[in-house]
């Protein structure tokens, strides 16, 4: 009975002793979903104010579709999402409100393409989908390394409990995208191809990036 006794109470403080411990490491793992994508993260106390944080995010999407009218266009939208970041969370009143900032390395890129769907003619002389040509184009960020702004909510490395709710709202400057578009030579449509500085112009007002992922944290 009495060694019963003693390795029920050896049990119960390796219990409590590991479970001191979980909540003193420190270390935490999220996983959000959001405008970047699915990201899994790695958070890593500094000070009781501070974490430092690791999260490599990735999705991609693709679309296709044609236009409406009298001149139908058929269109395909590819978007990459691929970025890492490393993040500083500051918890100004030690509790779950966090303000952030930090750096991504942004590869998010956007790419699509365009040809004609119908035979047209013009000027007595007709012509093919295939004489048209297809229009290619591709849209990257201007700032391959983009600083971020935010605020969230969570903090996983503040208490003993192992899952918490992970918030972050904030924005990316990424600079005045950069654009790529191309046609083969033989076609119609490559005298098109030259307008991509034109794009760039036409979007070069759109530099910030709206970032918003919810998740989960576990802290290890």
């Amino acid at each position: 009975m009495k060694k019963s006794n003693t390795l029920f109470v050896c049990i119960l403080l390796t219990m409590c002793f590991t479970s001191q411990l979980a909540a003193q490491s420190g270390m935490a793992l999220t996983l959000q979903a959001g405008t970047l994508g699915a990201e899994l993260g790695f958070v890593k106390t500094l000070n009781p104010k501070l974490n430092a944080r690791l999260g490599v995010s990735y999705m991609t999407y693709s679309y296709s579709g044609d236009s409406e009218g009298e001149d139908p266009v058929a269109y395909n939208v590819d978007m990459n999402l691929f970025s890492v970041g490393l993040l500083v969370d500051y918890h100004p009143f030690e509790n779950t409100f966090r303000l952030t900032g930090g750096l991504l390395f942004n590869n998010n890129i956007f790419e699509a393409s365009a040809e004609a769907v119908n035979t047209y003619e013009y000027d007595e002389g007709t012509y093919t989908p295939e004489d048209i040509g297809v229009l290619n184009g591709k849209v990257k960020p201007g700032l391959p390394i983009s600083p971020y702004i935010g605020f969230g909510i969570g903090n996983p490395v503040s208490s003993d409990k192992k899952l918490g709710f992970y918030l972050d709202l904030g924005i990316l400057y990424t600079g005045s995208p950069a654009v790529e578009l191309e046609a083969d030579p033989d076609t119609m449509i490559y005298p098109t191809a030259d307008q991509d500085k034109q794009v760039e112009e036409d979007l070069s007002g759109i530099q910030i990036y709206p970032v918003l992922e919810i998740g989960l944290s576990y802290q290890l």
